[in-house]
């Protein structure tokens, strides 16, 4: 791959502002999501002062890295119209040096996603309970019970449960966590050969071109010729015995076109949980007294 010259460093960017500036025809939409969704939930009275501040401020987060990701599938989106129109040398030499970092960011927003609003939601609802059940304790999952005990960190599984729990209180609570659940499931993972995990953990796959991870080793389950009834040999799983494999495989490289529409997908359903979360404080808020209403 040849560097880029500076001729070709400008050309590519004004191409790019060109379709970014006048970027009607680029998705996803450009509308943001709403800023503060929920006014109720500073006009009721929560159990403790600021707690109001506490359930706006992570919901204007979740807000503020959705409108984030959808600006950054736009840019995305304009680049990767950049690349088609250059040859392969070039788009390779223009998405090392100008593009890679917007894909690499957003295949983690689907993750992080559906984190966010787990951990947004949990805050929010234990609140909520807070409020309206007199008496209920003040404990999350991952609190520690003693002195000598730390906070830590709790699966996604346990989290979600946890949150579940909470949000059937209200009637919009399974609708809520069954849009949770389509964030970042098994087909995204798939779709993705798991780049989330991966670049995390391990190695992502590259983007557009070449193999990572050329040999493999996993632990299985040994096989073997095993004697059958007749008297002739079948190989099969040996009980209780594993060994060490290793071969050559790889991971192959990733489409940018490609996921980037999955990446879409993601954040479509992430926008249709934000909808759903809304909906799910404007039931819980409803449901508690008003500034007005107390004493």
């Amino acid at each position: 791959m040849e560097p880029l010259t500076n001729a070709a460093r400008r050309e590519a960017l004004d191409d790019y502002l060109r379709l970014y500036e006048t970027g009607d025809s680029l998705r996803p939409a450009s509308l943001p999501l709403p800023f503060d969704p929920v006014p109720a939930i500073q006009k009721v009275r929560w159990h403790l002062p600021f707690i109001e501040q506490m359930v706006s401020g992570e919901l204007r987060e979740v807000t503020n890295e959705l409108n984030q990701w959808k600006g950054a599938l736009r840019r995305w989106d304009a680049w990767n119209r950049v690349l088609a129109s250059r040859d392969e040398d070039r788009r390779w030499a223009v998405q090392w040096e100008f593009m890679e970092p917007i894909p690499y960011q957003s295949m983690f927003q689907p993750s992080s996603a559906r984190d966010r609003f787990t951990f947004a939601a949990t805050n929010a609802l234990h609140q909520a309970h807070l409020t309206i059940t007199p008496g209920r304790k003040d404990l999350l999952l991952g609190d520690p019970t003693s002195p000598a005990e730390r906070q830590f960190f709790p699966p996604r599984r346990e989290r979600e449960r946890q949150l579940a729990r909470y949000a059937r209180a209200w009637t919009s609570g399974p609708e809520f966590m069954k849009a949770l659940h389509a964030i970042d499931d098994k087909t995204n993972k798939q779709a993705t050969a798991d780049f989330r995990n991966r670049a995390s953990h391990a190695i992502a796959p590259r983007f557009s071109g070449g193999y990572t991870q050329a040999v493999t080793r996993r632990r299985i389950q040994a096989k073997g010729p095993i004697q059958q009834s007749d008297g002739t040999f079948r190989e099969e799983a040996i009980p209780g015995k594993m060994i060490v494999e290793y071969g050559f495989g790889g991971t192959p490289p990733l489409d940018l076109v490609e996921v980037w529409k999955g990446n879409c997908v993601q954040l479509e359903l992430a926008t249709g949980c934000f909808k759903r979360y809304v909906k799910l404080l404007e039931q819980a808020t409803a449901g508690m007294p008003t500034e007005r209403s107390m004493p």
